[in-house]
């Protein structure tokens, strides 16, 4: 798993709210699994992950990006 997973997987796990991530998942009609961490904070929680650590490079990006889209919240496919 590239390091860039890693970091975002341990900021985005405290902000998990496991009360929440059931409605998510029924808004989306059961198709995807939710950590529960609504759109703002995850948005906020990137934008500043990505500007502290750009990626120039569209090869690794593109790694990244495919790595994500195999993990199972919905979260981590934004």
């Amino acid at each position: 798993m590239h390091p860039c997973i890693t970091s975002i997987i341990e900021k985005l796990s405290p902000l998990a709210n496991a009360g929440k991530a059931p409605s998510m998942k029924a808004y989306m009609k059961n198709h995807f699994e939710f950590l529960g961490i609504q759109m703002k904070e995850r948005r906020s929680l990137f934008k500043e992950h990505m500007k502290n650590h750009p990626i120039d490079d569209i090869d690794i990006l593109t790694e990244i990006i495919k790595e994500m889209w195999q993990l199972p919240e919905r979260e981590y496919q934004y």
